[in-house]
């Protein structure tokens, strides 16, 4: 179609991926392109926000006019919708591009997968279509760009966590299991679930249920995923033990050691908070993360995203105003005084966060890999 505005247009584009199984029923996802006669080179379903819609209508018809596929699109509206807002999917990306000398394309993409094959081909704009392998991206007869490339695996990507996410989901609901998976457990690091089994050591890619104390030996950790889509996450560090008491809302008591949790649920003021207790503190993170260290001394609280909730148990008196502790902050209470004292983090306090953040998406990106 001509350009709607002089310089800039506003579009959307899809990568869309299917699951095609080949023999021995082993997935191999594969992204659809279509060759595009106009512009000769292989992209994504998509096309112009036209001014009487906005960019979900406009994704959706789309892809309606471009492959009469049934898609489910790869991201959340936010839960903020009333009178005279409605919430639109997020874009998984965006990003400005040259279609000619004097005009550009500002390109909401997004992700999607389909459970059929079948394109119905839009044979006024696309020559052919094709389903590419991850292998196939790099194939020069096709002179796929960079930014194709990137979009693709990134779609194939996200399209196989998101198959991880409903064979686990589906897997536990079946087992009656409530929530929290396990992603990862080195050294010494140990279950205990009922009082005949006793204490056992932890298996990867195990669930568990409410009640389960976990424990820890130096040098060990326990990787843990608290919802089905790594919105929310945990690790219990060395020479710790917790216990999960309670699913949704999620209550975790830290009994001693070290403890990492980031919540970053697409729909986290709909969704019920996470709550950490300590002997001496009462914690609430509805969104960003923190790691808490509890010893004999008290315990020490760091916020490296939004805002924690805080509040200070003292035995024997009523249960005090909780305080907020920002991004950037730490707070240690003292089990002898009851006293919370805030200090602004420095440099040294982002140290095991990040480690901790690196291997967390490296765990990702291994679930998400074929």
């Amino acid at each position: 179609m001509s350009h709607i505005h002089a310089l800039y247009d506003f579009v959307v584009s899809v990568f869309i991926v299917y699951p095609s199984t080949r023999k021995g029923g082993v997935h191999q996802k594969r992204v659809l392109l279509v060759y595009h006669k106009k512009y000769r080179e292989w992209l994504p379903s998509g096309g112009h926000i036209e001014l009487d819609e906005d960019p979900e209508q406009a994704l959706y018809r789309e892809i309606k006019e471009e492959s009469g596929m049934r898609v489910r699109i790869l991201t959340k509206a936010p839960s903020i919708a009333h009178d005279g807002v409605k919430p639109i999917p997020t874009p998984s990306f965006v990003d400005a591009h040259k279609i000619s000398r004097t005009h550009k394309h500002v390109a909401f993409i997004y992700f999607g997968v389909s459970k059929s094959a079948k394109v119905r081909l839009h044979t006024r704009e696309h020559r052919e279509y094709r389903w590419f392998r991850k292998k196939d991206l790099l194939d020069r007869r096709f002179g796929l760009t960079r930014s194709i490339r990137f979009y693709c695996r990134e779609a194939l990507k996200r399209a196989a966590l998101c198959a991880l996410i409903f064979f686990t989901a589906a897997n536990a609901f079946a087992g009656g299991i409530e929530y929290a998976k396990v992603l990862d457990a080195t050294g010494t690091a140990e279950i205990y679930s009922a009082p005949a089994a006793g204490w056992e050591p932890i298996r990867k890619e195990s669930f568990l249920k409410s009640g389960s104390r976990l424990r820890t030996g130096l040098g060990s950790q326990i990787q843990i995923m608290l919802d089905s889509n790594f919105g929310s996450v945990a690790k219990i560090g060395g020479n710790s033990g917790a216990s999960f008491l309670t699913a949704q809302p999620f209550e975790i008591v830290l009994e001693q050691g070290t403890f990492f949790i980031f919540n970053d649920r697409a729909a986290a003021d709909s969704e019920p908070p996470l709550k950490i207790q300590t002997r001496d503190a009462s914690m609430v993170l509805t969104l960003g993360g923190c790691q808490v260290i509890s010893s004999k001394e008290g315990v020490l609280i760091k916020v490296f995203a939004d805002q924690l909730q805080v509040s200070i148990k003292a035995p024997g008196q009523l249960k005090k105003d909780p305080q907020t502790v920002r991004e950037g902050f730490k707070c240690f209470i003292s089990h002898s005084t009851n006293c919370l004292s805030l200090k602004r983090m420095t440099y040294r306090d982002y140290a095991d966060w990040q480690v901790w953040m690196q291997k967390i998406y490296e765990i990702k990106d291994d679930a998400m890999d074929e």
